[in-house]
C-alpha cells in the first residue's frame, strides 16, 4: 500500500532504473555474451506492455546441467510482469495463470513440455491465437468461457524444443560460468521489488508513448498492393 501511495504522490520513476537492472542482472547472472543482459532488460521491460503489441517473442535458455540456465530464468520469473514458474505444465495451469493475471509464465525443465501443450503455447506468441476454452456450470447453467493464452514466456531446458515452439523462441546457449564475480540468488534480495517498482512506474507513466511509437510490420501479400 505505501508504494502506491508513493506513487500516487510522485508519479515518476528513476531515468536510470534500466541500466540498475542491468547491473543486477549482471550481479547474479553469467550469461553468454554482454548484449544478453541488455536483451534480458529489454524483454522484461516488454512484459509490462504486452497487450500493446500484436506478438511478443519467447526466451529460450538452453544448455547442460549446471549451466546456470535455472538461476537466469528466476531473475526473469523475479522481474517480470506478474510472472509465475510453473510446477506443473498443464492447460488449466497455463490458461489460468495468463488469463487471469496477464502475467508471464517460465517454466524450468521445458523438455517435459507434453505434445498436446506445444500448439496451446506456439500459438500463445500472438495477441489472436492460443485461445483455450472452458465449459463450466452443468445443465441450465452451463456456459463456455474462452481464456487467452497469449503472453511473454520464458523456458529452460537441457533438450532442444519441438520445433513449432522453438521458432518462437530467442535461444540462448548457457555454459557453466567462468566468473568468480557472480552472487548467489535467494530470491529474497532487496534489489528485486526495488526494480519492479520502477518498471511498474514506468508503464503506469509512459504506456501512452510506446502505444504511439510502436509500428508493427506486415508484410503484404502478392497482389494487395
Amino acid at each position: 500500500p505505501h508504494l502506491a501511495k508513493d506513487f500516487v504522490d510522485s508519479p515518476t520513476y528513476l531515468k536510470d532504473f534500466y541500466r540498475l537492472i542491468k547491473k543486477s542482472l549482471y550481479d547474479y547472472v553469467d550469461l553468454p555474451h554482454r548484449s544478453h543482459y541488455d536483451l534480458f532488460g529489454l524483454w522484461i521491460t516488454s512484459t509490462y506492455f504486452a497487450h500493446l503489441f500484436y506478438a511478443v517473442p519467447y526466451i529460450h535458455l538452453y544448455g547442460p546441467k549446471g549451466s546456470g540456465k535455472t538461476k537466469a530464468l528466476e531473475t526473469l520469473n523475479y522481474l517480470s510482469f506478474n510472472s509465475h514458474k510453473l510446477s506443473t505444465i498443464t492447460e488449466a495451469a497455463i490458461g489460468d495463470t495468463i488469463s487471469d493475471q496477464r502475467g508471464v509464465v517460465t517454466i524450468d525443465q521445458a523438455e517435459r513440455i507434453k505434445p498436446d501443450l506445444v500448439g496451446l503455447l506456439a500459438d500463445g506468441y500472438k495477441r489472436n491465437g492460443g485461445r483455450r476454452r472452458i465449459v463450466q456450470g452443468s445443465g441450465a447453467n452451463r456456459e463456455v468461457r474462452e481464456c487467452s493464452t497469449y503472453g511473454h514466456k520464458a523456458l529452460a531446458s537441457y533438450k532442444p524444443l519441438h520445433h513449432d515452439l522453438s521458432d518462437r523462441c530467442i535461444r540462448i546457449n548457457m555454459a557453466k560460468t567462468s566468473r568468480d564475480d557472480v552472487f548467489d540468488l535467494n530470491g529474497h534480495e532487496e534489489c528485486w521489488p526495488k526494480h519492479r517498482d520502477q518498471l511498474y512506474r514506468f508503464a503506469l507513466t509512459r504506456w501512452s508513448d510506446v502505444k504511439k511509437y510502436y509500428r508493427p510490420c506486415f508484410r503484404n501479400r502478392r497482389g494487395s498492393g
